[in-house]
């Protein structure tokens, strides 16, 4: 069960910017759809994390959170793979995803907060409005280093931290998993190539 970085900072990055958070980690949980559903409740945003392989299956929570929450709660998706290289046609695919993150979220989810009544106004998104129509904004600058540094440590208190595991090869052809983490030392790709995934 890998632990979910960017919704960790994510979920730092809103509460230090003042806002209530609260995180269900469906996965770590081991939680069902239906076990899910009840959990969802009046709120301004869900926001998700998922990646190319994955996306369809992730974005089951869309329809699921329009119906618990209400159409006035944004549905955000935060994916760095795909969304970037063809972002018009995962809106299209998914028409209940009203954002997609598909900057560096470190830079656009404060943005994002500042711009919440007029999202299109924020670099690094694609954003549905309320007719439907969708508006991919410029990409967000990276943050430089001096920035990065000011950053919030990731909410690790609001995950359940005992739930995740990494695995290793301890032998030659034989994985083992333990309890823990990893830490990662780079910042995404810099390429978007169109046949990674």
């Amino acid at each position: 069960v890998p632990f979910p970085m960017r919704l960790a900072m994510t979920a730092a990055i809103v509460r230090e910017a003042g806002h209530e958070v609260k995180v269900i980690d469906a996965n770590a949980l081991r939680l069902t759809w239906e076990e899910l559903e009840p959990m969802l409740t009046s709120c301004d945003a869900v926001i998700t994390q998922s990646a190319a392989g994955v996306l369809d299956h992730d974005m089951k929570l869309a329809p699921m959170v329009k119906k618990a929450c209400g159409n006035a709660t944004r549905f955000v998706m935060i994916e760095t793979v795909i969304s970037p290289i063809f972002p018009e046609r995962v809106m299209a695919d998914y028409p209940q995803a009203d954002v997609l993150i598909r900057g560096q979220l470190e830079q656009v989810i404060p943005e994002l907060l500042k711009n919440w009544a007029h999202p299109e106004k924020t670099a690094g998104l694609v954003v549905r409005d309320a007719h439907g129509k969708v508006h991919v904004t410029p990409e967000s600058n990276p943050l430089s280093v001096e920035e990065l540094n000011q950053l919030p440590f990731m909410a690790y208190d609001l995950f359940p931290m005992e739930k995740y595991s990494i695995s290793y090869l301890d032998a030659p052809m034989h994985e083992r998993v333990i309890p823990g983490i990893r830490m990662r030392t780079t910042r995404d790709c810099p390429f978007k190539c169109p046949f990674c995934i």
